[in-house]
């Protein structure tokens, strides 16, 4: 009896394990899936292939081949190993239901629009930031001078 107990502890065991395994694999895949409909996925390849620029400037003895094959490399995993990365900080915030409908808003036209347009609304919003924080510190200036 006893032996039967310990059996089907360790085989619940198991189960919950592989569950658990398995509900991380289908948050990760819904997590890629998002990237690619956001755009994500572009703008990380794109940081990428601007690190391999970085390291072929700074290594220029490296054959051009194995830059190439070192990009191709890079560019088919480390996305996957990003998104693995990142599983548990979008756990925190996001369930599984909230990435897939964020991706469902993604590929209608206007989630298509919206993710076309973030890169460059954040280069000008960080422009804007910059000339907001000045003025805030101009204003900070000005009130400690009056003291």
């Amino acid at each position: 009896m006893k032996k039967l107990i310990i059996l089907l502890a360790f085989g619940l065991f198991l189960n919950i394990q592989t569950s658990i395994a398995q509900s991380k694999e289908d948050y990760k895949k819904a997590l890629l899936e998002m990237f690619t409909a956001s755009g994500s996925d572009e703008a990380y390849k794109s940081a990428i292939k601007q690190m391999m620029t970085m390291f072929k400037d700074n290594y220029k003895d490296v054959p051009a081949n194995f830059w190439k094959e070192a990009e191709t490399e890079m560019l088919k995993s480390s996305i996957e190993d990003l998104a693995e990365l990142l599983v548990p900080v979008y756990e925190k915030y996001l369930t599984i239901s909230d990435l897939q409908e964020m991706t469902k808003f993604y590929n209608t036209p206007v989630g298509k629009k919206y993710a076309q347009s973030t890169g460059p609304i954040m280069q000008e919003s960080m422009k804007v930031g910059e000339t907001w924080g000045r003025k805030i510190g101009e204003k900070i200036a000005k009130k400690i001078s009056e003291q």
